[in-house]
């Protein structure tokens, strides 16, 4: 009956185990492919092997250790010359494997530029020190997708319309647009509105911002950014084009993005992260008051058709000591009227 050491099988009949077997003793039988125990003289009690047994027979051996990848696995060992070959043709084969695998990696370190570096240095900055707040809701957007066509030749884009209903709502919320002083340990509320939208670029992310933007129609945000974010791309923002900003938002709809949570651009004490549209199907709803005429109205084709409508998922990062619960709930709650009706925002 075979017997195991380690990772390697020893028969019985080549050799004569003791019943137990310290771990040390059986590391060192395994590291160094010791097989034929029955040479080594052991000095224990009950004539059990102790490591001083071992190391003294590998000193007088003058062995030494195998690499740990070459581990013999074989359920019989018929001889300890079989098992001493078939290790030894593994390990050669290994090694040339290992060589040839190293002929033909090749690794590239791809250094960070400025821009990235700044931003690593921002985000990580901002995760450490500010209480992250999250909250998404879903907002209604059809209104949005149909009053773009009729918009035409006009092109505003659903990020335009998005802009426009965050900025609004930072208005309608004062207590939104604000920031966390560090020196003071005090809220601070922003003058202006100025919000800042992210612009993938390749040297990196950029927020140029658009100042004053509760004041500009829909028709000038859509002109500011597009001309923005192309100053971006082309390395020619200056910086009081893109340092500062009192609100940001990142659209990754474009992408196919449904939902994610934005890391705070610091020292803002918020931004919004954009989904991807989508189309879904809604029953009909109806008021308390419509239920004593609920089974007429059921009755109706209208009434129990349901509405395919699109939406899509806008979540809050929120500097917990600026945005309380209620602050947050309030400005995505106004965001979201003003999104899903959007004429109010051409007013």
């Amino acid at each position: 009956m075979n017997q195991i050491i380690g990772k390697r099988f020893f028969s019985s009949s080549s050799s004569s185990l003791p019943e137990y077997l310290f771990p040390s003793v059986r590391r060192l039988l395994s590291d160094y492919n010791i097989v034929n125990v029955s040479e080594i003289k052991p000095t224990g009690p009950q004539s059990r092997l102790l490591k001083g047994d071992i190391l003294s027979y590998i000193q007088s051996k003058n062995l030494k250790p195998i690499d740990s990848r070459t581990l013999q696995s074989s359920t019989t060992a018929s001889s300890t010359t079989t098992a001493t070959a078939t290790t030894s043709k593994v390990f050669q084969v290994d090694k040339e494997n290992e060589k040839r695998a190293g002929s033909t990696v090749k690794f590239e370190d791809i250094p960070h530029n400025n821009i990235r570096k700044v931003i690593a240095t921002k985000l990580t900055q901002s995760k450490h020190i500010i209480p992250h707040l999250y909250m998404t809701v879903e907002c209604d957007i059809s209104k949005v997708l149909s009053l773009r066509q009729k918009l035409l030749p006009l092109k505003v884009s659903v990020n335009d319309f998005v802009l426009r209903a965050v900025a609004l709502a930072l208005k309608d919320c004062p207590e939104a647009n604000a920031k966390w002083n560090e020196t003071t340990q005090e809220i601070q509320l922003n003058p202006t509105v100025d919000v800042s939208f992210a612009v993938s670029t390749d040297r990196g992310l950029i927020t140029p911002i658009i100042k004053n933007t509760n004041t500009k129609q829909l028709g000038d945000i859509s002109k500011e950014s597009k001309e923005l974010a192309i100053a971006a791309r082309d390395s020619k923002l200056k910086p009081e084009q893109f340092i500062g900003g009192t609100f940001s938002v990142s659209n990754l709809g474009m992408f196919g993005i449904t939902h994610f949570n934005a890391i705070i651009n610091y020292p803002q004490a918020g931004i919004l992260a954009i989904g991807t549209g989508r189309r879904v199907i809604k029953n009909q709803q109806f008021t308390t008051a419509d239920l004593d005429k609920l089974d007429s109205l059921l009755a109706t084709s209208e009434a129990a058709k349901p509405q395919i409508i699109d939406i899509m998922d806008v979540t809050l990062s929120g500097d917990n000591r600026v945005f309380t619960d209620e602050i947050a709930a309030k400005f995505l709650d106004t965001f979201k009227k003003y999104i899903s009706n959007p004429e109010s925002m051409l007013l």
